[in-house]
């Protein structure tokens, strides 16, 4: 696998990955106004996709780290994840993933939703330390601050992917409020703590213009400002006609919302896509 091959893959794999970890903590900020079959369902569907996309993202990971090829990786990857500081985080990722594919088979429901968060949280701070804000290690502000705009932008992009699965139809008054609810807190800490983190990282770059760390943060940011578009008319314009009973305006609320999980979508791409670009020098 060339270098440049391997990157594109493990970009496409951690998309995969992320979006997974935003299903799983959409579902889990989503809970009290779900339907306790669509969480089943949902959860085990995000299990599985977590049970494919992190081994995935895990050993292509270690081949692009080490150059090993099929033969090789193995032994690859018990090096890396034995003898490794990023080794260690994807342990931790993989174990994450693990609890909370296997969460439904707990007994109680108090049980399997306390299995899930622990497994969401896990995979969150793995996925916070894999990035470039880890470079400054577990006791920087910068992989808190990274860590805070993933937890925010998983939750925003989670809700709603969750709410645009969970049923055909759209979605009822209760679930719309709690939807606009956590798009708005989201959306807040994901923008302050992604300010603060690419001011960060581009102020110490000498020539930050014409690089591709630059290309993919814009790229990144346009995604989110047509989201926001999006769901701001949603909640301006559509959301109390929903809750009128006008069926007009729910199904016009299901249409937007559908067009914002695709550009939230991408928004998740570009992200991954970013986290694996060096940032300019």
């Amino acid at each position: 696998m060339t270098e440049l091959a391997g990157s594109a893959v493990q970009a496409v794999c951690a998309a995969l990955l992320d979006m997974g970890l935003a299903a799983a903590i959409g579902l889990l900020v989503l809970f009290p106004r779900l339907e306790r079959a669509s969480v089943t369902a949902l959860a085990r569907t995000t299990g599985r996709w977590l049970g494919l996309a992190a081994p995935a993202y895990v050993a292509v990971a270690v081949c692009v780290m080490s150059g090993a090829g099929p033969a090789d990786l193995p032994a690859a990857l018990g090096t890396v994840l034995m003898h490794t500081g990023f080794g260690h985080v994807q342990c931790l990722l993989l174990a994450g993933c693990a609890l909370f594919a296997c969460a439904l088979r707990l007994a109680g429901a108090r049980g399997r939703l306390a299995a899930m968060a622990v497994g969401a949280l896990m995979m969150l701070v793995a996925r916070a330390g894999t990035g470039h804000a880890a470079d400054a290690g577990w006791t920087g502000a910068a992989i808190w601050i990274h860590g805070a705009h993933v937890l925010a932008v998983s939750a925003w992009a989670g809700a709603v992917f969750v709410v645009v699965l969970a049923q055909r139809q759209p979605p009822g008054p209760a679930l719309a409020h709690r939807l606009s609810s956590v798009s708005t807190w989201a959306l807040a800490l994901a923008f302050g703590a992604g300010a603060v983190g690419a001011l960060d990282t581009l102020s110490a770059a000498r020539a930050p213009w014409g690089s591709d760390y630059l290309f993919w943060l814009l790229l990144k940011f346009a995604g989110v400002a047509l989201a926001v578009a999006l769901g701001a008319f949603n909640r301006w314009a559509r959301l109390p006609g929903l809750c009128r009973g006008n069926a007009a305006a729910a199904g016009s609320f299901r249409r937007i919302l559908l067009a914002e999980a695709g550009v939230l979508v991408l928004v998740v791409a570009a992200a991954a896509r970013l986290g694996l670009t060096m940032p300019p020098g």
